[in-house]
């Protein structure tokens, strides 16, 4: 019986009336039903990305924080690859510029029995790096500061819009929003973290500063590879290693002087990654 005839039988047998309200007790069942899963969806509301075998999950709430997630999954795939690679289960993994954490949620199901340590100054982007830490594993602790030379009140540029995966914010002399930065080799000190063995710098142009406020533990033999994305002078020149009084030859010399051999590792238009292996 086709739908039009089960209708027009049940006016007859029960009147238009009893069937207006059959029709809205299934209407309201549905949107009740609709609803549901609507809550059910935001409670499941996260996506799994994997790395060869390795899968990692992350809060996908936020569209554009996931699109921005996927890009560096893109772009970055080969040198987080390398990365993992050389984890070994022991390790103490620095993440500085975490992001949301991309790095540090694979690293931290890389190395279960290791540490993982975010560091990642943005607000907005704490907050989810926070939510994809407890997603993943217990052996990540995320430190909401940036690493900087020294310890003080710094400035980073920042969005209009706060948003969380925005992963463009420089150290600036003028402007921008007020962060707190450390060295971390004070946080090594007073045992706040434990010292690295394998760190992960992404800081927009800030790498010569970080560098500097970790030198003693990365001159520490303990730690054997150091990978060092360096940002050059592009359309936003104050998010370069130039705006710090630095060049590309001087960021390999500090490296050497604190017992690496260095080598580029990978190229990307106004970036480049230095991969540095501890040659004792």
């Amino acid at each position: 019986m086709s739908t039009i005839k089960k209708i027009v039988t049940l006016i007859r047998e029960e009147g238009i009336r009893e069937f207006a309200r059959s029709i809205s007790w299934q209407v309201r069942s549905r949107l009740a039903l609709l609803r549901l899963t609507v809550v059910l969806a935001r409670f499941r509301d996260q996506v799994t990305f994997s790395v060869d075998e390795i899968e990692a999950s992350f809060i996908a709430d936020d569209p554009a924080s996931i699109a921005r997630t996927q890009n560096r999954l893109r772009s970055e795939g080969d040198m987080l690859r390398d990365l993992l690679d050389e984890l070994e289960e022991d390790d103490v993994f620095y993440d500085v510029g975490a992001n949301t954490g991309l790095y540090t949620c694979f690293a931290a199901k890389k190395i279960p029995r290791g540490t993982v340590v975010a560091f990642e100054p943005y607000p907005p982007n704490i907050d989810e790096l926070e939510r994809n830490a407890a997603l993943n594993s217990e052996n990540i602790t995320v430190l909401g500061v940036a690493l900087a030379d020294e310890s003080d009140t710094v400035k980073i540029s920042t969005p209009e819009t706060p948003t969380p995966g925005h992963g463009t914010a420089s150290m600036t002399a003028d402007g921008g929003a007020d962060i707190r930065a450390v060295r971390g080799d004070e946080l090594v000190t007073d045992g706040t973290v434990p010292a690295p063995t394998v760190v992960k710098i992404d800081v927009e142009g800030a790498e010569p500063l970080v560098i500097d406020g970790l030198a003693e533990s990365l001159s520490d033999s303990r730690c054997r590879l150091v990978y060092c994305e360096v940002h050059l002078p592009s359309s936003a020149p104050r998010g370069s290693i130039h705006s710090h009084g630095v060049d590309t030859s001087e960021m390999v010399v500090r490296l050497e002087g604190m017992g690496y051999s260095v080598e580029r590792y990978e190229e990307g238009g106004d970036r480049f990654v230095l991969k540095a292996r501890q040659e004792s």
